[in-house]
């Protein structure tokens, strides 16, 4: 199989595994694989797609765009690409011009994975409010019983 998913984070992160060389064929299972995800949460998830072992890929920017649905999916957040940069990586212009501010690119995972988690609001969520609890000062006395 040229490609695996799988939650990082439940709900929140899909990781994506693809290596060697990917048919059209392909890139259509990896699109209904994803979309699977994506119509089973009610909130955006993002999705962390490691193509550092890609070989090749369908370059027909028509063909991805129309194969990849998911890209236009309402439950779509952030996608994290991972390029190691050893070599120029066919998805990468093809990814970024589909997804546009949705997209960014990292050189390795951790790097990709911190971002998606700043952009994300359960854990940013969870972040403030234990800085919230943390700082939390009296603020006022509490009414005396008669």
């Amino acid at each position: 199989m040229p490609f695996q998913m799988g939650w990082h984070k439940e709900n929140c992160i899909v990781k994506v595994l693809v290596c060697g060389d990917i048919t059209l064929n392909d890139a259509n299972n990896l699109n209904r694989a994803l979309v699977e995800y994506l119509d089973c949460v009610q909130q955006p998830v993002h999705v962390l797609f490691d193509a550092t072992q890609v070989n090749s890929f369908p370059t027909s920017h028509l063909q991805i765009k129309n194969t990849l649905t998911c890209m236009d999916h309402a439950q779509l957040g952030w996608i994290a690409f991972i390029d190691d940069g050893a070599a120029a990586n066919p998805l990468l212009p093809i990814v970024s011009q589909l997804l546009g501010d949705k997209f960014r690119a990292f050189p390795h995972l951790k790097a990709g994975l911190e971002f998606l988690k700043s952009q994300d609001s359960m854990w940013m969520g969870a972040v403030m409010v234990n800085r919230q609890f943390a700082n939390a000062q009296p603020s006022g006395s509490f009414p005396q019983r008669a």
